[in-house]
């Protein structure tokens, strides 16, 4: 046998290869559970590498079938097949059940309502074992507030555990079990809570908030919302690079000024990418207010806002003022009406002046705003600007209801712009009036041809001739192939377009293919 094989870390380096799925959630990957149960009896040093990866995730069902290996006659199933303890269990017995265990390290509980497999006696048969010593080197838990096993964690995991997923979806009594957890586990580096309903004055609010107020190495934190002192202990945090606040309800910093005094410690010192879900744009605003010293490179906001150009110019102004602009790369703002969308009017519609500020972010890529009625564009000088402003632009979208008349959208024209400062963009979402196109022949800006573009959705854009759009689109463009419109009044005709462009495109490089061959022939 090769030398390697002496060595368990190689070999299970090796096996690693026998699922190259990277599937690690149930159901997993079938094929390889066997092939790895097969390496770990071909021979002895394949047994713990093989083993390791086998039980390297498992679930509930995993868990039962390992205490089926407790003596025989100490267990025993219902009739709804719960695993019942029904005889007193020595240290001993545990041997075969840990040899397993403890090679553990992703754990699943997804218990349904009405079946639950840790029964009472399963439970207290487990915690009769030294604290810790049943999952003792678990480091990924995903579970349900709701499950039995919920309020015996600290007393069944060891202290290893570095990220834990959970849906608190059970009585709120048992979040006060929050803290024991927090106590037992205050190395935790990810965590992630949700479907927990909270408001600001809720007592599941100051349970989350406790909760997260013990742990000081968090790098990711997902969350349905926190109270002001929640949101201090994490904004001081040196360690939180990623941050999810699924219901930001209330302003998160009654009083930001206090805490930007020059003499106190940088805010969110590594924050990389912030995700808030609002209910007005106002508790987003209030939360970019202290960012002036995070190095962050992804905003996402989500938010159900009735009014959305006063809270937007306020917005905007903090990015301006809040965001380093040459470390935000992608940009998200996603806001859809409080009301239903019948109310929804051009007069709700956002000026695209309004969006002025966001020409200092140099560095942007991914540029995505949505909003209930859409955007007005007065003129083609915003793109133009837009254009110059992001030359790393990959991304842009510009998406809502599009109830805004045709005349407010700019010209198929203001497309040249991006095509000649915007080498990488290669999806755009962008609606236009292209029922006239005007050249400027006197302009002596050439025409660069862009062959990135992939994919433009054009929304509602009305056009007249198909023939003179998909001309003028694959001379600057001839690499878009998807053209995506939206209602029926222009779709045929925007289908025409898309079918026209790859045509065109290949006909202009058979010309050029024939231009060269012939120069290269005269000379």
């Amino acid at each position: 046998m090769h030398p390697c094989w002496n060595v368990p870390e190689i070999t299970q380096m090796i096996f690693e290869h026998v699922d190259d799925t990277g599937f690690h959630e149930p159901p997993w990957n079938a094929l390889a559970q066997a092939n790895y149960y097969r390496l770990a009896v071909t021979c002895r040093q394949f047994t713990d590498p093989a083993l390791d990866l086998l039980w390297r995730d498992t679930g509930e069902n995993g868990i039962i079938r390992l205490l089926k290996l407790l003596p025989d006659g100490s267990w025993d199933t219902d009739e709804q097949h719960h695993l019942e303890i029904i005889l007193p269990l020595e240290a001993r017995d545990w041997n075969r059940v840990s040899y397993y265990t403890s090679r553990i390290r992703n754990l699943t509980i997804d218990t349904a309502e009405d079946w639950d497999p840790f029964t009472p006696s399963v439970l207290e048969a487990m915690i009769t074992l030294p604290r810790g010593s049943f999952l003792p080197n678990l480091q990924t838990l995903f579970c349900a507030s709701s499950s039995n096993l919920f309020t015996y964690l600290p007393m069944l995991l060891g202290s290893s555990l570095s990220t834990l997923e959970m849906s608190l979806d059970g009585p709120i009594s048992r979040l006060s079990a929050l803290g024991s957890i927090a106590a037992r586990f205050h190395s935790l580096k990810v965590v992630c809570l949700y479907n927990c309903p909270v408001d600001e004055s809720s007592i599941s609010t100051r349970h989350l908030s406790a909760f997260i107020a013990q742990l000081t190495r968090l790098s990711s934190l997902s969350i349905p919302t926190l109270d002001e002192r929640g949101f201090r202990h994490i904004a001081y945090l040196e360690t939180l690079e990623s941050l999810t606040i699924q219901s930001l309800v209330e302003r998160p910093f009654p009083d930001p000024h206090t805490l930007l005094n020059p003499q106190s410690r940088a805010l969110f010192p590594r924050l990389r990418k912030l995700d808030l879900g609002v209910s007005d744009l106002g508790a987003a605003t209030n939360f970019l207010a202290v960012l002036k010293d995070a190095p962050l490179k992804t905003l996402v906001i989500l938010s159900r806002c009735s009014k959305t150009a006063p809270y937007s110019t306020a917005l905007f102004r903090a990015l301006y003022a809040g965001c380093d602009s040459q470390q935000l790369t992608s940009l998200t703002i996603t806001v859809s009406s409080a009301d239903s969308l019948a109310s929804a009017t051009s007069d709700d519609a956002l000026k695209a002046d309004l969006l002025r500020p966001l020409l200092a972010l140099r560095q942007i890529q991914i540029l995505e705003l949505t909003f209930p009625s859409g955007v007005i564009f007065e003129s083609d000088r915003l793109v133009d600007d837009m254009a110059h402003a992001w030359p790393n632009l990959e991304l842009l979208m510009f998406e809502g209801d599009s109830l805004v008349g045709a005349t407010r959208y700019p010209t198929l024209m203001a497309l040249l712009s991006l095509s000649r400062h915007c080498p990488r963009l290669y999806k755009l979402s962008l609606p236009v009036n292209a029922t006239e196109i005007r050249m400027d022949h006197a302009s002596r800006a050439p025409r660069v041809v862009q062959t990135m573009l992939q994919s433009w959705d054009v929304s509602y854009s009305p056009l007249d001739s198909p023939s003179k759009v998909a001309r003028l689109l694959s001379s600057v463009f001839p690499r878009l192939s998807i053209v995506v419109s939206r209602g029926s009044k222009y779709a045929k005709k925007w289908h025409d377009v898309s079918r026209l462009i790859p045509e065109l495109a290949a006909s202009r490089e058979d010309e050029r293919s024939l231009m060269v061959a012939e120069r290269s022939g005269d000379e």
